[in-house]
């Protein structure tokens, strides 16, 4: 007969320092996460003016506020912005490039890195960058073909909100820890 005081529930468990350093691997690997969004978003965007140089373009990189949707709460955000307009083929390609070109310099590095907290921080920054790819991408072409109002695409909540939740994956795949699989 098992002993009474055995339990299996998470909440009843002594804080033993392998369960504290899980956690702490997954806060630090959150925390790294956020930290790079940081660079990444200017990388990307600092990609979108080379890119709008190259397709023929001229380039100024605009401060202008973003609000929020369901705050009453504003933010200065950073845009690359081609003076005069693109035609559709050649800012779909400024819209793709910018964030897909710093998606694989910051996947570059996760050639070489082994440390699983750190890969997992690293993978969360390419995911992020493929997702504004796709997102800015996506929205352009549904104004230029489908006229639909996805009017959450543009707020800053879906926008910084799902890269916020990819850190988030990244901390708890870290506090997880490395897969391991039994034989029974």
């Amino acid at each position: 007969m098992r002993e009474m005081n055995q339990t299996s529930s998470l909440l009843m468990r002594r804080p033993d320092g392998s369960q504290w350093a899980r956690i702490s691997t997954g806060l630090a690997t959150f925390g790294l996460a956020i930290f790079m969004f940081f660079p990444g978003l200017a990388v990307h965007e600092s990609l979108h003016l080379v890119v709008i140089n190259l397709v023929g373009g001229h380039a100024s990189l605009v401060v202008r506020p973003w609000k929020f949707a369901l705050f009453d709460l504003s933010l200065p955000s950073l845009h690359a912005q081609a003076m005069p307009a693109l035609d559709l083929g050649r800012q779909l390609v400024v819209n793709f490039s910018g964030p897909a070109l710093a998606a694989v310099l910051f996947a570059i590095p996760l050639l070489y890195v082994r440390n699983r907290p750190l890969r997992l921080a690293l993978g969360a920054g390419v995911a992020v960058l493929v997702f504004y790819a796709v997102i800015e991408s996506a929205y352009l072409l549904d104004d230029a073909f489908l006229n639909v109002d996805f009017g959450v695409l543009s707020t800053p909540e879906f926008n910084y909100g799902v890269p916020l939740a990819m850190c988030a994956v990244a901390g708890i795949l870290a506090a997880s820890g490395p897969r391991k699989i039994r034989a029974r």
